[in-house]
């Protein structure tokens, strides 16, 4: 799929691209929590893949047809070995925040720490 397909045009790319170095130094830093909570690059943590399963399905079919991840069977353990997985994911969780991602990266800081 294009950098639109899940909305946000380039504002949202640049929050993904963003939160990636920040939560694992481009995938580099792995979470150390006694069961690896946080996964891949984006750090989606089981708790958080469930939460997406069961309130993000307006989104499943755009998924499933631009990026061929079935959302409801997903298991967390894929999103590590799969960066456009976590990205995809990512994008999906930032998706339910009804505050609008900012246009400045220093705005969009504070708003990947906040959510």
């Amino acid at each position: 799929g294009n950098n639109n397909t899940l909305g946000g045009g380039d504002t949202a790319k640049q929050l993904l691209l963003e939160t990636c170095p920040a939560e694992t130094q481009l995938g580099n830093y792995q979470d150390l929590t006694p069961d690896g909570a946080g996964r891949g690059c984006c750090q989606i943590d089981p708790i958080g893949l469930q939460d997406l399963q069961q309130t993000s399905d307006e989104h499943f079919k755009t998924v499933l047809a631009h990026f061929d991840y079935n959302i409801p069977l997903l298991q967390t353990d894929q999103v590590q070995t799969d960066p456009l997985l976590a990205f995809v994911l990512c994008r999906l969780y930032y998706k339910r925040i009804p505050t609008p991602i900012p246009k400045t990266r220093e705005k969009r800081a504070h708003y990947w720490k906040k959510y």
